[in-house]
């Protein structure tokens, strides 16, 4: 089989008649076939890179949507005990205005019971003197009865 080329150099046509003699295609056939080897290894050592990638991507992305979920999660939980804080600290409020007016309630207990025992103190004081009074009187009534029992 006879090849025609045009070439402008001549080197090249030199080049291109010795490739293509008859006594060399088996040797560029050899050549060609384990260039073609290694692109075929080549292109299996890509494609395992590329399934491997794709798996560690994929691996990736479900623990991304894990972690989004769990992220999502601990927001409610988050949003929850803010909220209960709140009403704790509303109630904490609450509490302590009511222990506020019950020490207030408790202190005019106290002021009212203190005012009461200093009036019972004063009425004793009272009746003590009224009896001291009535016992003069009474001995008096009855020095005045005996002195009239001798009178007449």
């Amino acid at each position: 089989m006879q090849h025609t080329f045009i070439f402008i150099d001549v080197d090249t046509e030199l080049e291109c008649r010795i490739f293509f003699q008859p006594s060399n295609s088996s040797s560029h056939l050899a050549g060609y076939t384990l260039f073609l080897a290694f692109v075929i290894d080549r292109l299996h050592h890509y494609l395992r890179k590329l399934i491997t990638l794709r798996k560690s991507a994929n691996t990736s992305r479900e623990e991304v949507e894990k972690l989004q979920m769990e992220n999502r999660s601990l927001r409610e939980k988050e949003e929850k005990s803010a909220s209960e804080m709140k009403k704790l600290q509303q109630d904490m409020a609450k509490l302590s205005e009511d222990m506020k007016k019950l020490k207030s309630e408790s202190e005019d207990h106290q002021r009212k019971a203190s005012d009461a025992e200093a009036h019972v103190n004063a009425l004793q004081k009272q009746s003590e003197e009224l009896l001291l009074e009535y016992d003069r009187l009474l001995e008096d009534n009855q020095i005045l009865q005996s002195q009239l029992h001798y009178k007449g």
